[in-house]
């Protein structure tokens, strides 16, 4: 913090873009140009390449997913939005999906966006292990804070169903999707 503050405009610099992708200080992957040498990636910002125009418009697609969770928690408990006297009730059971899919599609963007062109897969889903494990570590968060009672009271969440936890997956996975097929479409 104290090289940003200082006016660094990249404070971790090569550092953090090893670290991105998957490398450890003092490990040497196998792979060629995984070692000491920079390659031309490491150098390059994370904003290269379009990724800020890319993160900004992933960001309003998880916006709107959330929404339509947000939505769709509020119909199923017979309301819509902007309508008088929604019983707090059914403003939780709404506000309990939409945070779901919120949590959710952010945790699946974020491993759609390591790479501005290779495939989540082909980049290797498990190659950032410390990612995958943040990811994994807010999920479970995510379901306790949910599933406990004294979390879910806190938080004024609901607990939710089969039916809640696909639709909220299903809604997750629209961003990181659009993603990759942006991808496909930009590598043609």
């Amino acid at each position: 913090m104290a090289a940003a503050a200082a006016g660094d405009p990249d404070p971790l610099g090569k550092s953090r873009h090893r670290l991105a992708a998957g490398h450890r200080p003092g490990h040497q992957s196998g792979r060629p140009g995984c070692h000491a040498a920079e390659t031309a990636e490491s150098r390059e910002s994370f904003f290269a390449q379009g990724a800020a125009w890319r993160v900004a418009a992933g960001g309003a697609l998880i916006g709107l997913v959330t929404l339509a969770g947000f939505w769709w928690g509020l119909s199923q408990a017979g309301y819509s939005p902007g309508a008088k006297g929604i019983p707090e009730d059914a403003l939780a059971y709404a506000r309990t999906i939409a945070f779901a899919v919120l949590t959710g599609s952010q945790m699946m963007f974020a491993l759609s966006v390591r790479s501005p062109s290779e495939p989540v897969l082909r980049a290797g889903l498990f190659r950032n292990r410390l990612l995958v494990g943040a990811i994994a570590a807010s999920f479970l968060l995510q379901v306790a804070l949910i599933s406990m009672p004294f979390t879910a009271n806190l938080f004024h969440l609901r607990p939710m169903g089969l039916t809640e936890w696909t639709l909220a997956a299903a809604l997750s996975m629209v961003p990181p999707l659009a993603n990759e097929g942006l991808k496909r479409i930009l590598a043609r």
